[in-house]
């Protein structure tokens, strides 16, 4: 059989030791350091002006933005993911600004373009589409392209496929007569 009896038995002075270790550590833990006041801090960008480079959280604490002109930032981003989007050359400059929409159904078509992608969220959390049919040359990929733009310049960060010709609408199930 074991002997489970202590040889040595703690002392007064060795309890009263550790209870002060222990109420030490719990009153360090709960001692809240003085908090250093929060200095909003600035820096600036030739051709955006001036940006934050800290802000301030909900809890107090300080938190700091990623290096550079957020604007410029968002724009080499911008166009990182416009440059890996597929997007043919002959279409990368296209944007509703230089749609020319000649007849009346391609003023309606543009209008609607330029209301989907402002509106994008809403579509997007709704599960909804656009889906752009026509004949050769009256401006789908120009619109398609235009969307894409205005949502990468608003730093929309979505995921925006972009695919044209007959292949891909077969691809996906879908039929437009020309």
């Amino acid at each position: 059989m074991t002997d489970t009896t202590l040889k040595n038995p703690p002392d007064d002075t060795t309890m009263q030791s550790a209870a002060d270790l222990a109420q030490s550590a719990i009153a360090s833990v709960k001692a809240k350091p003085t908090p250093r006041p929060f200095v909003q801090q600035y820096d600036e960008c030739e051709a955006h002006g001036q940006y934050p480079l800290n802000m301030q959280d909900e809890r107090g604490g300080e938190r700091w933005y990623p290096g550079g002109c957020p604007v410029c930032r968002n724009q080499a981003n911008a166009a990182k993911l416009l440059a890996a989007s597929n997007i043919p050359k002959r279409f990368v400059d296209c944007d509703f600004s230089n749609y020319v929409a000649t007849t009346e159904d391609q003023q309606r078509v543009l209008r609607r373009c330029e209301a989907y992608a402002s509106d994008f969220a809403k579509y997007r959390d709704s599960g909804a589409c656009l889906l752009l049919c026509g004949r050769p040359g009256t401006g789908k990929n120009h619109l398609a392209t235009a969307i894409s733009r205005h949502l990468l310049d608003r730093n929309a960060r979505q995921t925006l496929p972009f695919r044209a010709g007959k292949d891909s609408a077969d691809a996906a199930g879908v039929h437009c007569d020309g």
